[in-house]
């Protein structure tokens, strides 16, 4: 229990530092669905973009800032 207590402060703390100081974060290339909600959700990594794509709607964040630089809406058909 304290093992895991001292893991948890230590990232909680980290991830603090990190938001405090606008370091950006990183994400793993992920697909998730859920038949529940009828949501498809998606994360890519390209070199200059991180792409989130939920339900066919792409959002772009830039991979060094964080911010959004983009939206667009992909065409089922292709």
């Amino acid at each position: 229990m304290t093992a895991y207590w001292l893991r948890f402060t230590f990232w909680r703390v980290l991830g603090s530092l990190e938001n405090l100081t606008g370091f950006p974060g990183f994400l793993r290339e992920a697909d998730y669905m859920s038949e529940a909600a009828a949501t498809t959700v998606t994360v890519r990594r390209r070199s200059l973009y991180t792409v989130v794509t939920v339900n066919d709607v792409a959002i772009y964040f830039n991979r060094l800032s964080g911010q959004i630089d983009g939206v667009s809406r992909q065409d089922a058909r292709s």
